[in-house]
């Protein structure tokens, strides 16, 4: 349920916690309007719950790491009302922990499901690959929300940094995953097709991979941006096949690299929506979709010098 709900509903979603989505249980319509609980057994998936990785199917792991991606969402919005050094020390804390608790989901994936994306072609079944694209997406997706949406306002310039240079990193790694489901593609026989075994979910860690890996860059970056966000955009186009959402990401994604080819070609001032940097530095105005106020954005929100700064020490100028 949860996965449609962030398939078809996103802008609702993604700024909704998990505690907040309740579903009515059977119960008399007066009860339900006067709050009274329901008198119905709650289902809990024991798969999910047991704490023998080896004894857990593999779809398992996804649903988990999609539970660690909400918990990292609702993290850009906690603590928002304290001052900036408790903002600061209290967002640390959140962050090492929250990172804690993703290395250990990567530690506690079974060979076989690390080695379907590492190897696709070896893979148990075509299912494992595509429960195993998601899977390290959503992984990569959480690290990529953990540092790309903050108050950056509140942080020194050396966090500032670590942030844009994570967010950039695990973009590139959700793009690469991307990558490697086109050249899986090329390998299926006949009445295979590869749109059957990929999630919507993996859709949406590609769409705000590619909005984040092209904010903004520098000219020597281009051509491995526009590779990268072409894999991308043909992953959104297979999963758009079947889910709209996907379809309607795809559009905007498709707009973008226009963009972005109109800058390789030298032709700044005729690409809309970008805004030049310094020392042949690009940045794109807004995002493809605003999550949230710039204020949390350290891809949009910073200021071009700062911005640019942070890139050259990270030795991407």
């Amino acid at each position: 349920m949860k996965q449609r709900v962030g398939a078809f509903c996103t802008h609702t979603f993604k700024h909704m916690p998990a505690r907040a989505i309740h579903l009515r249980l059977p119960c008399k319509d007066q009860d339900y309007e006067e709050g009274i609980r329901s008198k119905a057994p709650l289902f809990v998936w024991p798969e999910t719950l047991t704490t023998n990785t080896d004894s857990r199917p593999v779809e398992a792991f996804t649903i988990s790491i999609y539970e660690l991606l909400s918990e990292a969402v609702e993290l850009v919005v906690t603590n928002v009302h304290q001052s900036r050094p408790a903002y600061s020390r209290q967002y640390e804390m959140d962050l090492a922990q929250m990172q804690e608790r993703l290395s250990q989901w990567r530690n506690e994936l079974p060979a076989d499901v690390q080695n379907s994306l590492a190897d696709p072609y070896k893979a148990a079944s075509n299912s494992h690959v595509g429960i195993a694209s998601t899977a390290f997406a959503l992984y990569h997706l959480s690290n990529l929300h953990l540092a790309r949406f903050t108050r950056h306002a509140s942080l020194s310039k050396e966090h500032i940094r670590q942030c844009v240079e994570a967010a950039r990193s695990n973009a590139s790694n959700i793009l690469q995953i991307a990558g490697i489901m086109c050249s899986f593609a090329q390998t299926l026989g006949e009445g295979q097709s590869l749109h059957q075994m990929l999630s919507p979910m993996l859709g949406y860690a590609i769409f705000v991979a590619i909005d984040t890996i092209t904010a903004g860059g520098y000219g020597n970056e281009l051509e491995a941006i526009l590779g990268s966000a072409m894999d991308g955009l043909n992953i959104l186009h297979v999963i758009g096949y079947t889910w709209h959402s996907c379809k309607s990401q795809a559009k905007l994604v498709e707009k973008r690299i226009e963009d972005i080819q109109t800058l390789a070609q030298q032709s700044r001032d005729q690409a809309n929506g970008i805004s030049e940097g310094s020392d042949k530095g690009w940045r794109m105005e807004m995002p493809l979709e605003v999550y949230f106020e710039a204020e949390y954005d350290v891809m949009y929100g910073l200021e071009s010098a700062t911005f640019f700064e942070v890139l050259r020490e990270g030795g991407r100028g």
